[in-house]
């Protein structure tokens, strides 16, 4: 969706990375949103999204193609409580998850 695909920032500057990479959340714990950055050797089609903690997928930050590069994605909790959440990032044949924590 369109609004979906405004949620992710590819950063300008800098080499391309060499291999796909999900970086740790920043803030972690996080109150009321947190970054996720991601980094792509090409281009191709992405998927990230967030699970809680029973596997359900909370939501989905961005599904869509995106260029070679950094990206980085806002996750704003807004209506799901306090706990763990996971996020993840299907691009290509990479997969990749990560915790983090919301604390109200």
């Amino acid at each position: 969706s369109l609004s979906a695909s405004k949620s992710v920032a590819t950063e300008a500057e800098g080499d391309l990375p060499a291999t796909y990479a999900l970086e740790a959340n920043y803030p972690n714990p996080f109150n009321p949103e947190t970054v996720i950055r991601f980094a792509l050797p090409q281009a191709g089609p992405v998927r990230l999204d967030v699970y809680d903690i029973l596997g359900r997928r909370v939501t989905t930050l961005f599904e869509g193609a995106l260029p070679a590069g950094w990206h980085s994605a806002v996750w704003r909790a807004q209506g799901v409580g306090t706990g763990v959440y996971f996020y993840r990032v299907e691009a290509g044949a990479f997969q990749a998850t990560r915790r983090m924590l919301l604390v109200k």
